[in-house]
């Protein structure tokens, strides 16, 4: 049985816990950096590509809107783990946690990974009494909560026919080029329609809060500067900046200790257009358990930040046929999307790998 990290900064190594034959290496798959730095690395410019996407719902009269969407932490769920790779909430790590009769039989770190998995997989989720982690967890494959995948596809719905979705998480390097077409098709399923990212941030380095936060302004930058877009413009930012916490880091000078710094800071790259509405959904949450153990996870989109998120772009716009059905049949590329589609009902996702390695 395997528990699977997300590996950092594009440096894949498989990582076992000391003596335990419980895990064994896996390949990781996931790049994410970890910690906050105040240094800043401005990402090169990067050309903003032509919208392709026309997504049908209540549009704010007469605004462009921009959806930023990172992937890890968002559309699944990361556990952070000192300076290790975040441990992922997957199905394998859930069943490898679970099965673990007697804790005391473990020690140090080994002990410690399974006791977080334990408590996040049990923990409410934000303010919800009634949905718990482990409903988000995603399985190895695929990397992505069907669930979460659903609720980022209410969100564009929502966007109206306006609306621009920007990739930005680490997702978008080119060797993740296979694994961002299978959740586009997995999108294009709970859309009723083909869908594709209209453009990605610039390919700079980028580890910590504020190299997101960077890259995420230097695009909007690049989008204000366009001599034709001089009418008013939202933007909804949907980023864990890699299970870190708005604690006072740095960006470019600025302070972050609350969303709004972030929404300002954005607000001021966007010099050439007056009208500007910026929200923020910062996907994290920690907490202590009962042991003192502290617990800070990339949370995945919660209900109310859904709500919040389709308030904030016009409200929620019904779907345009049912949600998808889980299908029988052979996994292929479309297995994500069957798998996912269970979660509007009464099922579940689709994968980013776990407790050691992803």
């Amino acid at each position: 049985k395997h528990l699977f990290h997300e590996e950092i900064r594009g440096c894949p190594r498989p990582w076992t816990l000391a003596s335990s034959s419980l895990l064994s290496p896996h390949p990781r798959l996931i790049v994410r950096g970890q910690g906050s730095d105040s240094r800043v690395r401005r990402p090169p410019s990067t050309r903003v590509e032509p919208m392709a996407n026309a997504v049908k719902g209540a549009a704010i009269a007469g605004a462009q809107t921009f959806i930023f969407v990172d992937v890890d932490g968002v559309l699944n769920v990361g556990i952070r783990d000192h300076g290790r790779a975040p441990l992922l909430l997957n199905e394998e790590n859930c069943d490898v946690a679970a099965g673990i009769e007697d804790l005391d039989t473990l020690v140090g770190d080994e002990r410690e990974c399974i006791e977080k998995v334990l408590a996040v997989m049990r923990h409410s989720v934000g303010k919800s009494d009634v949905e718990v982690y482990k409903k988000l967890a995603c399985s190895s494959r695929l990397q992505c909560s069907g669930l979460l995948v659903a609720r980022l596809a209410d969100i564009i719905r929502a966007g109206g026919d306006r609306c621009s979705v920007v990739l930005s998480s680490n997702w978008r390097r080119p060797k993740y080029t296979k694994k961002v077409s299978k959740l586009e098709d997995a999108l294009s399923v709970y859309l009723g329609r083909a869908f594709k990212f209209d453009a990605a941030t610039a390919q700079a380095e980028e580890a910590t809060a504020s190299d997101r936060l960077s890259c995420i302004g230097a695009h909007l930058a690049r989008v204000c500067d366009d001599a034709e877009r001089t009418g008013p413009i939202k933007v909804l930012v949907l980023d864990d900046f890699f299970i870190t916490p708005l604690n006072g880091w740095a960006c470019q000078g600025n302070r972050m200790t609350e969303t709004a710094h972030v929404e300002s800071y954005l607000r001021g790259c966007c010099k050439k257009v007056t009208d500007v509405a910026i929200k923020l959904v910062h996907c994290y949450e920690e907490w202590a358990t009962p042991s003192g153990l502290h617990i800070q996870v990339g949370s995945g989109l919660t209900s109310e930040q859904l709500r919040a998120s389709q308030d904030f772009l016009g409200g929620p716009v019904a779907a345009a046929r049912p949600p998808p059905t889980p299908m029988a049949g052979p996994a292929g590329p479309h297995m994500f999307c069957c798998k996912a589609a269970a979660v509007l009902g009464p099922g579940r996702e689709g994968a980013l790998p776990a407790m050691v390695a992803a």
